[in-house]
């Protein structure tokens, strides 16, 4: 039986990352076999990477076909879900906006207030800019501290509530839409599984290569 070692992979081009943790998952690799497919899946992105290293063009083309099925499947499974998400997060984010823009535009009329008395400041020679500028400097940021205080206070309140209700949706999505991706992962790894099954029947791809064991 066909055994794929981290070795394996790089020698197909994988880098070295993902090579590093299929050894670590499988030091002694892994035989080819249906129940490990699946598996493998986890180091990238199964099974078109693997299908442009390890099968002939012919299995490749049926895998590809196959696979591109299983995605429409699965788009078309969870679409509902995603939308039901977005909505969600359009809802979040019009409150966010909502609990800002007030004091958004509070803050931004108190800046323009606050600037257009700092422009009014004058002096003559270099030795008054301190005496002037400076002064009236601090009177800027006092002048818009208040205001400031207010939209940092309300967006703090208004972020924290965007980020759970964030979270909230992505935890309802991905529960609602595990039973798709698991048949989603199972889809391609039975494409790539058969895909691999007509290579060893011809003769081609990784059967083609003499690096069998166990037979």
């Amino acid at each position: 039986m066909l055994r794929i070692t981290a070795d394996t992979l790089i020698e197909r081009g994988a880098c070295e990352s993902e090579a590093e943790r299929f050894r670590e998952a499988w030091p002694r690799g892994v035989l080819v076999r249906r129940a490990t497919i699946l598996g493998v899946s986890r180091f990238g992105p199964v099974p078109g990477w693997f299908a442009m290293r390890f099968l002939s063009t012919a299995a490749e083309a049926s895998c590809a076909a196959a696979t591109a099925d299983a995605r429409a499947k699965y788009d078309k499974a969870v679409a509902p879900a995603q939308a039901a998400r977005e909505e969600a997060m359009a809802v979040a984010r019009a409150g966010y906006d909502e609990a800002t823009v007030p004091a958004r535009a509070k803050y931004d009329e108190a800046k323009a207030a606050a600037w257009a008395k700092y422009e009014e400041v004058e002096y003559e020679e270099e030795a008054e800019y301190e005496e002037t500028v400076g002064p009236a400097g601090a009177r800027y940021y006092e002048a818009i501290a208040d205001a400031r205080a207010e939209y940092r206070k309300a967006t703090a309140v208004a972020w924290a509530g965007y980020k759970k209700a964030k979270a909230d949706t992505w935890a309802e999505y991905w529960e609602a839409t595990a039973s798709v991706r698991n048949k989603h992962k199972a889809a391609k790894a039975d494409a790539l599984w058969a895909a691999l099954q007509s290579d060893k029947a011809e003769g081609r791809g990784l059967w083609a290569q003499d690096t069998r064991e166990g037979e």
